[in-house]
């Protein structure tokens, strides 16, 4: 008898166990997640967000990304992947109920806070914690919300960029086959360089030109002298889209004087880049395809004048630096 009842309260014990948990796994499993709806990239105007590296405002305006209240042009590629990461947010789970939000660095400077502005309405807000394990997720705090979730994507590799990393780094370009003339500017006085039709077609019919090499030019110098073809390619494919190491805070274009070297690129339009001296590993430079001096980083600058020094006739003195 008295095993028999034992063995009742035991089934009891078990039956109650076995309910307990398939309430609590219910309740863990359909808890209901945040139904947000993402704003496109393309209707994002603004961009808000905070760390400890220091707060950032990036507004669309004409067709450019731009960097407030200092006007500086962002970097579109940087901005175009912040954009589409924020228009794929999708919560998937509830990582956390209990706020333990240092685990999830979502306390004091670890964290990032964001604000997506469509016009001059905030569209979403949330604070960016760490990557979850599987690196195409993130563990984010909603603005009201207590607990944390993970949602779709890297947002934390996307906004963990201060403003030197954002500025756009593009200072020039030339497309090569846009250029039909280079003046080099040095210690020796100037000295163009300038494409042109080839002479042995002069003269020949347009038919006959056509089936020889219609559009064959020459690169010579003012007085005539041709250039070797393999110099011009080189120093003409390294104008195109010359990226700067950084700018110089503080200074303004006019503030650099006496460039060692610089040129005038004809390109429809007629650009030029100046570089001056400097005893580091990196020279400052101005363009006239950016607003602010910036630093190029030595091999570049110096790829750049040997470049152009290659393109003149042996006897000619080299414009630029030793």
């Amino acid at each position: 008898m008295k095993i028999k009842k034992e063995y009742s309260v035991l089934v009891l014990i078990i039956l109650v166990l076995f309910t307990y948990l398939i309430l609590r796994g219910t309740d863990r499993t359909h808890f209901e997640l945040p139904g947000i709806t993402p704003p496109s990239s393309g209707d994002i105007s603004r961009l808000v967000f905070s760390s400890g590296k220091g707060s950032v405002t990036l507004e669309r305006r004409d067709g450019l990304w731009r960097i407030l209240p200092e006007e500086y042009i962002a970097d579109r590629s940087l901005v175009e992947k912040m954009s589409a990461v924020v228009s794929g947010f999708s919560i998937t789970t509830l990582a956390s109920e209990s706020g333990s939000y240092a685990v999830y660095d979502l306390e004091g400077d670890k964290k990032i806070k964001l604000d997506v502005y469509c016009g001059e309405e905030k569209a979403l807000s949330f604070e960016i914690g760490k990557k979850a394990s599987t690196n195409r997720h993130t563990f984010v705090r909603l603005d009201g919300k207590k607990g944390v979730y993970q949602v779709t994507g890297d947002f934390r590799s996307a906004f963990d960029l201060g403003l030197d990393r954002l500025r756009d780094k593009s200072v020039f370009n030339a497309e090569k086959d846009q250029i039909t003339a280079i003046r080099i500017i040095g210690a020796e006085g100037p000295i163009e360089v300038i494409k042109s039709t080839d002479p042995r077609y002069a003269g020949v019919d347009a038919r006959d030109a056509e089936e020889i090499d219609s559009g064959k030019s020459v690169w010579q110098t003012a007085d005539g002298t041709p250039l070797e073809e393999g110099a011009v390619s080189r120093i003409v494919s390294s104008l195109s889209n010359i990226r700067c190491e950084g700018y110089i805070d503080g200074m303004t274009k006019g503030d650099l004087k006496d460039p060692v070297f610089s040129m005038i690129v004809y390109a429809g339009a007629a650009d030029t880049l100046s570089i001056f001296e400097t005893d580091e590993e990196r020279y400052p430079a101005v363009s006239s395809q950016n607003e602010y001096p910036f630093f190029l980083p030595k091999w570049k600058a110096e790829q750049i004048i040997k470049g152009a020094c290659g393109l003149l006739p042996a006897d000619s003195e080299d414009p630029g630096v030793d």
